[in-house]
C-alpha cells in the first residue's frame, strides 16, 4: 500500500507538473499577445498622427490652391481688360489714322490744285502725295521737336 501510495503522489505530481507546465505555456502565450497588442496600439497611435498631419496639410494645400485660383482669375481678367482697352486705342488710334489720311489727301489736292507740287496738267499717283507729304511731315515734326 505504500508503494500505491508513493505511486499515486508520483501520479498527482506528475500531473501537477503537466499543469503547471501548461500554466507557464499559457502565461507566455498570453504575454506574447499583451506585447503585440501594445505593439499595435502604438502603431495605431503612430497612424492616427501621421493621418492628422496629412489632414492638416492637405488643408493647407487646399487654402493655397484656392488662393492661387483667386489670382489667377483676377489676372485674367486684368489681362482681358488691358487687352480690350488695347483694342479700343488701336481702333481710336485707326481712326485717327484714317482722318489724318483723309486731310493729308485733301491738302495734297489742294496744293496740287494750287500748282505747288506739279502742273496742273499732270496726273499724280496717290503714292508720289503720300511720299512727299509724309516727308515734309516727318522733317517738321523733328524740327518742332
Amino acid at each position: 500500500e505504500e508503494l500505491r501510495a508513493e505511486l499515486q503522489t508520483l501520479e498527482r505530481g506528475s500531473d501537477d507538473g503537466e499543469a503547471e507546465e501548461r500554466l507557464n505555456s499559457e502565461q507566455q502565450e498570453l504575454s506574447a499577445l499583451q506585447a503585440e497588442l501594445i505593439d499595435a496600439e502604438a502603431r495605431a497611435e503612430s497612424c492616427k498622427h501621421d493621418l492628422e498631419e496629412a489632414t492638416s496639410l492637405f488643408s493647407t494645400l487646399r487654402v493655397e490652391v484656392n488662393s492661387e485660383q483667386d489670382a489667377l482669375r483676377q489676372a485674367e481678367q486684368a489681362a482681358t481688360s488691358r487687352r480690350d482697352l488695347f483694342r479700343s486705342q488701336v481702333e481710336e488710334k485707326r481712326r485717327e489714322l484714317l482722318k489724318m489720311q483723309e486731310t493729308t489727301d485733301t491738302l495734297i489736292d489742294d496744293l496740287n490744285t494750287k500748282g505747288c507740287f506739279w502742273s496742273s496738267r499732270q496726273e499724280v499717283p496717290k503714292e508720289v502725295h503720300m511720299r512727299s507729304f509724309q516727308r515734309e511731315h516727318l522733317a517738321e515734326g523733328r524740327h518742332q521737336r
